[in-house]
């Protein structure tokens, strides 16, 4: 599967699953563990944001706050980011998603293919044994597809009420 195509069809199995349930059962809590539909959002959406500060190591470098608080502690991360988004409604937070979508496209754009299944010192964080392409398939789209597996077992319950 090329990179572009695992990350479009992981954020179309988002948005396709978050489309079915309404926005009045958004903010139920216990969706997934604690969370609700909204912070399932926010929680994407930051590791969407991640996913761009990646992409952009390959091209530019730059500051990586998103990953280095991720590698350093992913729990505290995950409750620091969601935290963080708590005022927004859950359609401002599926714009954020869908903004860092877009640049994270556009930044794999850029970056040579050879570059997406190379290993050599791509990404050091990693240990120099995972290539992009690894990281985008067993991470991110890995991510996107287990969390709306989850949604859609909340889609399942909300039609048998």
């Amino acid at each position: 599967m090329e990179l572009a195509d695992a990350l479009s069809r992981g954020h179309e199995l988002v948005l396709n699953i978050i489309d079915e349930i309404p926005e009045s059962e958004r903010d139920m809590p216990g969706v997934v563990g604690v969370w609700s539909v909204r912070e399932i959002i926010a929680h994407l959406a930051s590791h969407e944001g991640v996913l761009a500060e990646i992409l952009s190591t390959f091209l530019s470098g730059g500051p990586t706050p998103g990953l280095d608080m991720m590698n350093e502690d992913s729990l505290h991360f995950n409750t620091v980011q969601v935290e963080m988004r708590k005022d927004k409604s859950s359609t401002e937070l599926l714009a954020e998603y869908k903004d860092w979508h877009e640049k994270a496209m556009a930044l794999l754009a850029q970056i040579p293919k050879e570059m997406h299944r190379s290993s050599e010192n791509t990404l050091p964080w990693q240990g120099g044994e995972c290539t992009l392409e690894e990281l985008v398939i067993y991470t991110n789209y890995a991510h996107k597809r287990e969390h709306s597996a989850q949604l859609g077992v909340f889609v399942d319950q909300l039609k048998t009420r």
